[in-house]
């Protein structure tokens, strides 16, 4: 994923290159938090533009990869530009935050002051999460549950998607916890799901009665829909 944009426009007039700072700031930062969140490039750059315009900033250039943003401002001939980087790196996706982040630009569009703008991010950064950690872990493992309905109204089927969708969930947060990469992370929990209908087909193979007659491509369709809903490609 990559995105470049440049903010052009007339000749911009002067700009305090201390407020100009602080603005490119907000703005690189509101754009990682949304990047980390899963937003495309394009609209974490559409959201970055509008702060920096709202503020004055012209000539501005975003660019957005998967793993850092770089903004750079242009104050005009014979003047350094200013310029920004920023790492990003995975986060448990918090469509909450996603919400504040894209208010607060509005709020920002319609007048709010930087200081209170960067004091209104930090509160936004900083708040805990609305919902506990175990809601967000039933929500994950019900998207998988939902799409094995579509083949089978097995309690069966369904009660196995369900306990190792939560285990899928569980495990892609500790992988992101450990700071491992989103594409390692989905092939963990790909092996973890064909493990898992692989060991119910031989259990029923060998005898288990519960899990005799259990489709296990049933289970792994469950987890692929699970893995890939949200998922940014």
């Amino acid at each position: 994923m990559s995105s470049r944009a440049v903010d052009g426009g007339p000749p911009p007039q002067p700009v305090n290159r201390v407020r100009a700072a602080g603005a490119l700031d907000l703005a690189v930062q509101v754009a990682g938090c949304l990047l980390s969140a899963g937003m495309s490039a394009n609209d974490v750059v559409v959201v970055a533009l509008r702060i920096t315009r709202t503020f004055g900033l012209r000539r501005v250039h975003f660019d957005v990869t998967y793993t850092s943003i770089a903004a750079s401002y242009y104050p005009g001939p014979g003047v350094a530009p200013i310029t920004c980087i920023r790492t990003v790196q995975p986060d448990v996706i918090d469509y909450t935050q996603v919400r504040a982040l894209d208010q607060l630009s509005t709020d920002i569009e319609h007048g709010l002051g930087l200081s209170d703008a960067a004091a209104a991010f930090l509160a936004i950064r900083t708040a805990s999460r609305r919902y506990p950690e175990w809601v967000s872990m039933l929500g994950n493992a019900g998207v998988g549950v939902g799409s094995v309905l579509l083949f089978t109204v097995s309690w069966k089927v369904l009660l196995i998607t369900l306990i190792s969708g939560c285990l899928l969930d569980r495990l892609l947060a500790v992988l992101s916890r450990a700071r491992v990469p989103p594409f390692f992370g989905q092939l963990a929990g790909a092996a973890m799901m064909t493990l898992v209908a692989a060991g119910v087909y031989a259990a029923g193979r060998l005898g288990v009665k519960a899990l005799t007659g259990i489709d296990p491509t049933v289970i792994v369709v469950g987890g692929i829909v699970m893995l890939v809903a949200g998922m940014t490609i």
